[in-house]
């Protein structure tokens, strides 16, 4: 259950997914093509939340469970402080998610 779990794009979670972190980081300026790329692919808070709470919401439609803001919450693992950004995505998917529902 844990490997279909999003995880945070960034620096060390791609240095310990291909067994190479701590050249990563020791040989930082070494590889400044491969640091660059890592750095624009990486994501920030909200972006990584925003993608646990997608992943939870087409969990909870494969089950054909009811979606509701408090279990998307719960489920992505998010504290009720996240960002407005985040607020905002969980409340319109939530709305999708009924508006289609109902048709």
């Amino acid at each position: 259950k844990d490997s279909e779990r999003p995880t945070k794009i960034t620096v060390t979670s791609i240095g310990r997914k291909i067994n190479k972190l701590a050249m990563l980081q020791k040989k930082a300026k070494s590889l400044p093509k491969t640091v660059a790329y890592i750095h624009e692919v990486s994501e920030d808070l909200p972006t990584f939340q925003m993608r646990r709470v997608e992943a939870v919401i087409e969990q909870l439609k494969r089950e054909n469970a009811r979606i509701v803001e408090w279990e998307v919450y719960k489920l992505a693992g998010l504290p009720s402080y996240v960002s407005n950004k985040v607020k905002r995505f969980i409340t319109l998917k939530v709305m999708d998610y009924d508006t289609i529902k109902k048709f």
